[in-house]
């Protein structure tokens, strides 16, 4: 499941940050712009990281997943919650780390 989240996450922040291919976009051979999909993407991994349960040993997905989440977010401009994400990624991997020594 993490895993998955990771890969949704991933894609989201792709689709975040790809230029738009405007002149395909006019001519109608792409329906939709590539931020709409990047959106629901990041809808999906967002709601499976609030349904994750919180332990103390993190795994390094839910790190990374935590951190992708931020760039999204960075990605759209919510600034505050980015730093909320990227605050809590640096936490789980300052405990990734620690249960690894």
């Amino acid at each position: 499941m993490e895993a998955h989240c990771l890969l949704t996450a991933v894609c989201a922040l792709v689709l975040l940050q790809v230029e738009e291919p405007e002149s395909l976009f006019v001519r109608g051979l792409i329906p939709e712009k590539n931020a709409l999909h990047g959106r629901m993407l990041f809808e999906e991994a967002l709601a499976a990281h609030r349904n994750f349960a919180r332990r103390s040993n993190p795994s390094f997905e839910q790190c990374l997943l935590t951190f992708f989440l931020y760039a999204c977010h960075s990605a759209l401009f919510h600034h505050s919650q980015a730093f909320l994400f990227l605050r809590e990624a640096t936490t789980l991997f300052l405990l990734l780390r620690m249960n690894t020594e």
